[in-house]
């Protein structure tokens, strides 16, 4: 099995505040992304104010080039939603635990409460409200560290190009909660992530690309060293129970 070892930012500080605010993109290249743009209906992420979140690197070496565990989260309008789901659908109000129930995760709004999750055919939606400002909210569930790899309507949360899977992510400790709150500008900025119409979505204005706006994913990645035969006995463990039957005891 192939080994990976690099160096991946590890989020430092999750708490935040605006500090300044992004100027336009030149007006002529405005002009030319919405023209090429503008069919687009619905929501997309836009670069918003930056805030402060302060971040470091530390060593981390994978154990696979295959994530551990992945997810995806669609969102739109409320009419885009219900016109992608086009039926009634179970209604989530708490983060989204992915199949392996080591992470779960899914978007917050600026003051922490979880974005109501539609789910529909074991998809995930979520509808939102232009201007609006979301977090992307993190939740590890194991006694180990994971590296977690995000990305925003195609985008590297990161470096703002496009992602993949070989690119680093942050870091989150043993049963510790990771909170993104937009495109990483430095090591002590993000730029806000704020629903928007299509046109004026990150994606548009800096590519001229909306192929891939309207879908946020997640992937996980394991340590190299991790035992997982022994974290999991050690589970079962805590999850024994002292009085499992109340009836007398018979010949083994």
């Amino acid at each position: 099995m192939k080994k990976y070892g690099f160096i991946l930012l590890f989020l430092l500080v999750s708490c935040s505040k605006i500090s300044v605010q992004e100027s336009a993109a030149p007006s002529i290249g405005n002009a030319a992304i919405t023209s090429k743009t503008e069919q687009r209906q619905g929501l997309g992420t836009a670069w918003g104010e930056t805030r402060y979140s302060d971040v470091t690197k530390t060593p981390f070496i994978r154990a696979s080039n295959s994530p551990l565990t992945q997810g995806m989260i669609y969102y739109n309008d409320r009419v885009g939603i219900q016109n992608m789901i086009g039926h009634s659908a179970i209604t989530n109000n708490s983060l989204i635990k992915l199949p392996t129930g080591y992470l779960s995760f899914g978007l917050t709004d600026e003051r922490g409460n979880v974005l109501p999750t539609l789910i529909s055919n074991n998809q995930y939606y979520v509808s939102g409200e232009i201007n609006s400002r979301y977090i992307i909210s993190v939740q590890n569930h194991t006694a180990v560290r994971l590296e977690v790899v995000l990305s925003v309507d195609g985008l590297d949360v990161l470096d703002g190009k496009s992602a993949s899977l070989s690119k680093r992510g942050y870091l989150i400790e043993p049963f510790g909660h990771l909170n993104v709150e937009g495109f990483r500008q430095s090591n002590n900025t993000v730029a806000a992530f704020r629903f928007s119409a299509v046109p004026q979505s990150y994606s548009a204005q800096k590519y001229g690309e909306t192929t891939n706006v309207g879908v946020i994913g997640i992937a996980a990645f394991e340590e190299q060293g991790t035992n997982w035969q022994q974290l999991n006995d050690i589970q079962r463990r805590k999850q024994a129970n002292p009085f499992p039957n109340n009836h007398y005891a018979t010949p083994p």
